[in-house]
């Protein structure tokens, strides 16, 4: 789609037709104007009075000897009576032009937004055409349907990204991996699961960043930004549907991550916040994607002890964790509990699609 759209836009935009359109715009802005200047024009010169455009653009008037402009000299031999009378002509003249330049602004911001709706105009057809398929595809599914309306508002309020004539601006809203796409279009995958999966997942570092996930930050030649596609997911989005397995005292030791743990679980929501606005370490803005609905199995392993220090000091422990599994750390070694612990064995090789041991090894 958008590969498209990148390059349907701006051959919509390079044609005949649309350069016809415009350059009427632009002649309607030029004679406007030229009405206004012509008429100021010719009451300077029924006064002696010429009106110039000097290198930079700025209007001067000047008081004529006949065909030539008065020197200084040939100016003091005029009476008071006529040199009064210039003065007061060239101020009132002054005053009209500058009224004048307040018309032509009024003129150029008008002109601006015909060819902005112009731009919109031929843009909508594009996109209208090249979305159409897609709305009549997707037109039961409410949510699509309203992704794509809002997309194609979008893009005609960014046209600048598809038609930017600016090198280091094209390359910054390209600046990805897929240099055709815009980045504000493309679409960042934070987990793809098969429907009927049912995800677990171990992690083995519990870190605040690994749990929860962050927000990359990225340089262009000296500019530090982010956007969406720099979002990366952690292990409970990864987990969410299924079950999370993690080391009780590796989550404890993690810094913030205890808490943050807590909160998710309690809000049954996940939010990705990045850690330094947590601590409050930096006013940087950032992005706030919006909270993710959790519904995930927090499975923590541990000794004994780690289970009764959480029981004894944190209160909302029994009501977030409240099945306990307890494990004995050792069991009679009976000819059933060899059998079984055999089976054990064989069943971890099976699994892991690995050799079986010989009797020997099981033995030992």
């Amino acid at each position: 789609l958008m590969k498209r759209l990148v390059k349907s836009l701006p051959l919509a935009f390079d044609n005949e037709m649309y350069y016809s359109r415009a350059d009427k715009l632009k002649q309607q802005l030029a004679e406007k104007q030229g009405e206004i200047l012509q008429a100021i024009s010719s009451q300077a010169q029924a006064n002696n009075i010429s009106v110039t455009v000097t290198a930079q653009g700025e209007y001067q008037m000047v008081a004529m000897n006949g065909e030539q402009p008065h020197t200084e000299e040939s100016f003091q031999a005029l009476s008071e009576q006529e040199q009064n009378h210039f003065e007061q002509v060239i101020n009132a003249l002054e005053a009209e032009l500058r009224g004048m330049i307040r018309q032509f602004t009024e003129f150029e911001e008008a002109f601006s937004d015909k060819l902005q709706k112009l731009d919109e105009e031929v843009a909508q057809e594009v996109v209208s055409h090249v979305l159409k398929p897609l709305k009549i595809q997707y037109g039961k599914i409410s949510e699509a349907k309203h992704y794509l309306t809002a997309l194609q508002k979008d893009i005609l309020e960014n046209l600048d990204i598809f038609l930017e004539d600016n090198e280091e601006q094209l390359a910054l809203a390209y600046a990805s991996l897929d240099k055709k796409m815009p980045r504000r279009y493309q679409i960042n995958v934070l987990v793809a699961q098969d429907e009927h999966a049912f995800p677990i997942v171990v992690e083995e570092s519990p870190t605040y960043h690994n749990l929860f996930g962050y927000i990359e930050n990225a340089t262009f030649k000296g500019t530090v930004f982010t956007d969406y596609s720099l979002i990366r997911p952690g292990s409970l989005h990864r987990a969410n549907g299924g079950v999370l397995l993690m080391d009780a005292v590796k989550v404890l030791e993690r810094p913030y991550v205890w808490d943050g743990l807590k909160r998710a679980l309690r809000a049954r929501e996940l939010n990705l916040n990045s850690l330094e606005r947590e601590v409050t370490l930096s006013g940087v803005v950032s992005l706030e994607p919006e909270a993710i609905p959790l519904d995930v199995k927090i499975i923590l392993f541990g000794d004994y002890q780690t289970y009764q220090l959480l029981q004894h000091y944190d209160p909302e422990f029994g009501e977030l964790f409240r099945v306990t599994a307890d494990f004995e750390d050792d069991m009679p070694r009976t000819e059933q509990s060899e059998e079984q612990y055999a089976k054990f064995i064989a069943s971890i090789i099976q699994d892991n699609n690995m050799l079986h041991c010989d009797r020997k090894a099981i033995a030992r």
